[in-house]
């Protein structure tokens, strides 16, 4: 599903770019297989963002700021193989998906590695407020430097 979205919202966002262009991208067969969502499906995704983007603006009332670990796994080390595996792309996009799905803003910040790990985190904040995630961010940056 979470695909699935975001594979219709290029091709919505881009239609007449890819049709001017026509891009040799190696997602041409995935835009085609695009073309074919039905509104049904279209009517099910706005559905979905709309409760999930609720449900968040409820969350974070107007200038909260949800910090999450980026993805819900601990992640392969670094050049491991599995980090090709789609077992390990779907699990590494559950909370990324989260802004994605319902629009949020959200910004990740690489923290670092841990045991050869990449280890990062990422704000997010509700709809429309996404000047609360970048001064979140910048406001850590800055603290970060002076301490």
């Amino acid at each position: 599903m979470i695909f699935a979205k975001a594979e219709y919202e290029f091709s919505y966002n881009h239609e007449e770019w890819i049709n001017v262009e026509k891009p040799n991208l190696d997602i041409s067969a995935q835009i085609n297989e695009i073309l074919e969502i039905t509104d049904t499906d279209i009517g099910i995704f706005k559905s979905i963002r709309n409760e999930l983007r609720a449900a968040i603006d409820s969350l974070l009332k107007d200038d909260g700021i949800l910090v999450i670990p980026t993805t819900a796994y601990l992640p392969p080390k670094l050049g491991a193989k599995e980090m090709l595996s789609e077992d390990y792309q779907i699990r590494s996009f559950s909370l990324l998906s989260i802004a994605s799905l319902s629009g949020c803003c959200q910004v990740t910040i690489p923290l670092g590695h841990y045991d050869k790990r990449p280890v990062s985190v990422s704000f997010i904040a509700r709809h429309g407020g996404s000047l609360s995630a970048g001064y979140c961010t910048d406001h850590l940056c800055i603290s970060s430097r002076a301490g």
